[in-house]
């Protein structure tokens, strides 16, 4: 997580060689996400604990466009993630019914889907910038509230980063690193971190 001021500065660095996603003239975009996982929380402690089988399950409101996925998140035996979509009601109405069971079971296996109940919700502002040389991103969320499935919400005091890649080293990438030693804590924390801010598995 890093401060807007920071934001700024770095999005004037990294200026021309990426541009932001914008759709009908808008550059930033609302987001909601209800995460799913056992009672005992097996899709949480699996992406921990880094397990070589590990899924995540989600339903994502994409707000301003009024649509919705039903999202699955498993690793592959190669070591890559591999993401899974079903258009679904964007209220979740939907959520799991029958053909939400059944991709749910077939991405991850049978019966998962009945084992799963809400966790946790998510909300923020995200802006994408992608590079233009590669297959990379830069998302950049906002005003992010956590929910749990007791109620209780909290508020993220900063802005969250993460890059994303298939490819190789992208401008994102040394922006994160730095021609020497990042000089800004933030930075330090990015590089630590692979170029993506840390935070909780699953989210």
């Amino acid at each position: 997580m890093v401060s807007p001021t920071l934001v700024d500065r770095l999005i004037s660095e990294l200026w021309p060689e990426v541009l932001a996603l914008e759709i009908d003239g808008q550059r930033d975009f609302g987001y909601e996400s209800l995460y799913f996982d056992t009672p005992d929380l097996v899709s949480y402690l699996a992406a921990a604990h880094r397990r070589r089988r590990r899924f995540k399950v989600r339903h994502r409101h994409y707000v301003d466009a009024g649509t919705a996925m039903l999202e699955v998140k498993v690793r592959t035996g190669r070591g890559r993630n591999a993401k899974l979509r079903l258009p679904v009601d964007s209220a979740g109405a939907n959520l799991f019914s029958t053909a939400g069971r059944v991709f749910v079971d077939g991405a991850v296996g049978a019966g998962t889907a009945e084992r799963l109940v809400p966790i946790l919700t998510t909300r923020y502002r995200r802006s994408t910038l992608v590079d233009l040389d590669g297959p990379s991103r830069l998302t950049i969320d906002r005003a992010v509230t956590c929910t749990d499935r007791d109620g209780p919400t909290a508020s993220v005091d900063g802005i969250v980063l993460e890059t994303k890649t298939a490819g190789p080293p992208s401008h994102f990438r040394p922006l994160a690193l730095g021609t020497g030693p990042p000089a800004d804590p933030a930075l330090q924390v990015l590089h630590r971190a692979g170029g993506s801010a840390p935070q909780p598995p699953g989210q």
